[in-house]
């Protein structure tokens, strides 16, 4: 996987679409649980994703209906 970059403002929501699109097709649970975020760095094109940070995250609720 290669980051490319901002999406232009005026492609977002084209973007953001198809790939709802595509985890909607996906075999997967529907409600995920997000409780930690990683920011992570890519040296080059060719080199593996390394996590330079992360943090739990806390303080929500479930939105279970």
């Amino acid at each position: 996987m290669t980051l490319t970059g901002k999406i232009p403002m005026r492609r977002r929501m084209a973007i953001f679409a198809i790939l709802l699109n595509g985890l909607h097709r996906l075999p997967v649970e529907r409600q995920v649980a997000l409780d930690r975020l990683a920011l992570l760095r890519q040296d080059s094109s060719d080199a593996s994703f390394r996590v330079i940070s992360e943090s739990n995250l806390t303080g929500g609720t479930s939105g279970t209906s």
